[in-house]
């Protein structure tokens, strides 16, 4: 039977109310049954002016029930209620074309088995901690989503299309295997013949680093393996020289910055610092606005630090580890995961520049709202500093910022504060 979009529908939302029902994970204790009610599932069937829709829907609701697929109740000459015949399961899931939601799972449980082998087999030539930081998020994904399956749940990122699911995983793989910088549509080539398709998948991917690895921001996830738009750029400006193989570059006396690719960072065989202090900042406006006067250098992270920019810092750091290390971000959830993934990453005892509960509430009248997001980020963060050393004499400051955004409910990005 070649069934008509609202024949389609109908049988669909019955199937879904099945397959998530304890019947069909069996520990059911009544015999249940499944309908859907028309006004809400189909609200075009209440306007009186749409009989053309009213006339339709009967008939082809009216050829289900002669099928015996469905039953149908009435109300005031008009269908209510229309009532799945369980008897006629089988003969559904044929029609629609559809495979049982049980098949479905045991077929993704099959896929996470292969993609735990391949996780656990890792690449000769990547780092471990690279590893580690990406089998410890996928493994981690794959894990609950085994759990949600036994709880006859959906999996978490999959909308029905397996193709899709399958392409999401070879991105996620792929991040085994990145060296150095590669362009996003390159990477798209070499994984799908396509130069659009990575674009498409991007958000996924990131989703699940997001959700099950330690970034502080979801949409420069893949830059931090090397996967870029274009070409990334490490902004300086400040008492620096930077020493090459047959050349030098002096920004002493230079009014703006410059712009350092992958390249010619590659290039740099010395540094000399004439200063106290390196500065990084989070945002383009800032940065620019920056007055290094005489002591700083100040380096723009774009938003969020990659690789090429913290090879840059720890190279500073080495030769120059009695400096002081500053970071000046954003004063929300955002600010603080970035410049504690900072201080992570490179290993270089950051502390936080106007980042302070004092600079906040300086400037209360340009903050905003937090979100509820913003409150559960803050809240794992003022966890995450509770369970540090005391030792460490930003945390207290640290605490005071944040505890003090939770209590007057505000936020205040960086361009702001001058």
């Amino acid at each position: 039977m070649r069934l008509s979009p609202i024949q389609k529908t109908t049988l669909s939302k019955l199937i879904d109310k099945y397959e998530g029902s304890a019947t069909y994970k069996g520990t059911n204790k009544v015999r249940q049954s499944f309908s859907i009610n028309v006004e809400k599932a189909f609200p075009r069937y209440q306007d009186d002016s749409d009989y053309e829709f009213y006339v339709s829907f009967n008939d082809e609701i009216r050829e289900l029930s002669d099928l015996d697929w469905v039953k149908k109740s009435e109300k005031h000459k008009r269908i209510s209620r229309i009532i799945l015949n369980s008897d006629a399961i089988p003969e559904i899931y044929k029609a629609l074309g559809r495979c049982p939601r049980k098949d479905l799972q045991s077929g993704m449980l099959c896929f996470f088995e292969e993609m735990e082998r391949q996780i656990k087999n890792r690449p000769e030539n990547v780092p471990k901690d690279q590893y580690d930081e990406l089998s410890r998020a996928y493994l981690g994904y794959i894990r609950d989503q085994r759990e949600r399956i036994t709880e006859n749940k959906s999996v978490s990122y999959y909308n029905g299309d397996m193709s899709e699911y399958r392409d999401i995983w070879r991105v996620l793989l792929s991040l085994f295997n990145v060296e150095g910088e590669v362009f996003v549509r390159d990477l798209s080539i070499r994984l799908f013949r396509d130069s659009k398709r990575l674009e498409k998948l991007t958000d996924k991917a990131e989703g699940i680093l997001f959700e099950y690895g330690d970034y502080p921001e979801k949409h420069h996830i893949l830059e931090e393996y090397g996967i870029i738009r274009i070409p990334a750029h490490v902004c300086v400006k400040g008492n620096i020289e930077l020493y090459f193989e047959r050349d030098r570059i002096s920004l002493q006396n230079m009014t703006g910055d410059i712009g350092l690719s992958e390249r010619v960072l590659a290039g740099i065989s010395d540094i000399i610092i004439y200063g106290r202090r390196i500065v990084t900042i989070e945002n383009l406006t800032s940065f620019y606005k920056y007055d290094c006067g005489k002591e700083d250098v100040a380096i723009y992270l774009a938003g969020y630090h990659n690789r090429q920019k913290r090879d840059f810092l720890k190279l500073i750091y080495g030769k120059y580890p009695a400096l002081e290390y500053y970071h000046f971000g954003d004063i929300d959830a955002g600010g603080f995961y970035i410049y504690e993934h900072l201080r992570r990453k490179t290993g270089i005892p950051f502390k936080t520049m106007k980042m302070d509960k004092e600079v906040l509430l300086k400037y209360r009248e340009y903050t905003k709202k937090l979100t509820a997001n913003d409150k559960k980020r803050i809240g794992n963060l003022i966890e995450y500093y509770r369970n540090m050393p005391v030792s460490d004499s930003d945390i207290s400051g640290n605490l005071d910022t944040l505890n003090v955004m939770l209590k007057e409910d505000m936020k205040l990005e960086q361009e702001a504060v001058y």
